[in-house]
């Protein structure tokens, strides 16, 4: 993104890791790696019964933590090498990506102020979140009202999560966004429900989240979503 990009973090990459917090199943979609369909949503789409299945699951739930991979896929196949880490969630928009693979990369968000740490630049990168659609993919990821603000369409799979197999449905922000297009949500029929999201910006560059291994209400303390720089450290502020 122009003029505040976070440089190693895209954040079309926490839109689609804060929506993918609705844990993985143990199965997959075979349409849902950002193929929209054409076809319109409406009082009788498949997807409403597929979000408040979602819902359900999320009730009771107030922080969870996974291991995820990340890809960034541009319209000629996978740009990057994929990375992997474990995410930390907790409501109130909280945040954390620990990195595995680039080792101590860090994004961390307190709710009001996204930080980033790059440690091969040794720069920390700070930008508020207020007025982005961060603060909405963080209520969706841990509220069963935080879809409000989307549109929702089936696109294919099963049709309600009855046990048959999963569906992939799009979420269209309602209003539009210079940076997120679209986002495809692969969605099991157990709890939890998500098992993939490819969040798509406005150039056709797709994000693939995959989530495993979900622990959740593990008891994530407040200061684990704060985080300071080492001393000495470049800083880039808004």
């Amino acid at each position: 993104m122009p003029g505040s990009s976070l440089r190693f973090f895209s954040r079309a990459t926490a839109v689609a890791i804060a929506v993918a917090a609705v844990h993985p199943g143990p199965g997959s979609a075979s349409s849902g790696d950002g193929g929209i369909a054409d076809t319109d949503g409406g009082p009788a789409d498949p997807a409403d019964a597929w979000l408040s299945h979602a819902g359900r699951c999320l009730k009771g739930v107030f922080d969870m933590e996974a291991d995820f991979t990340e890809e960034v896929i541009s319209r000629h196949g996978v740009e990057v090498e994929a990375r992997e880490g474990t995410l930390r969630l907790r409501r109130k928009r909280r945040m954390r990506l620990d990195y595995r693979r680039p080792a101590g990369r860090v994004v961390v968000s307190d709710g009001v102020v996204l930080r980033a740490w790059d440690p091969d630049s040794e720069t920390a990168i700070e930008e508020p979140i207020r007025g982005e659609i961060l603060p909405l993919a963080f209520a969706f990821a841990l509220d069963p009202e935080g879809a409000a603000g989307f549109g929702a369409r089936w696109l294919g799979g099963a049709r309600a999560p009855d046990g048959s197999g999963p569906a992939v449905v799009e979420l269209l922000p309602e209003d539009p966004h210079p940076l997120v297009e679209r986002i495809a949500v692969t969605m099991e029929p157990g709890c939890p429900s998500v098992s993939r999201v490819v969040a798509v910006d406005r150039a056709g560059t797709a994000i693939r989240v995959t989530l495993s291994d979900p622990r959740t209400n593990v008891g994530l303390g407040a200061r684990l979503f704060r985080f300071d720089p080492p001393t000495g450290a470049a800083e880039v502020l808004p």
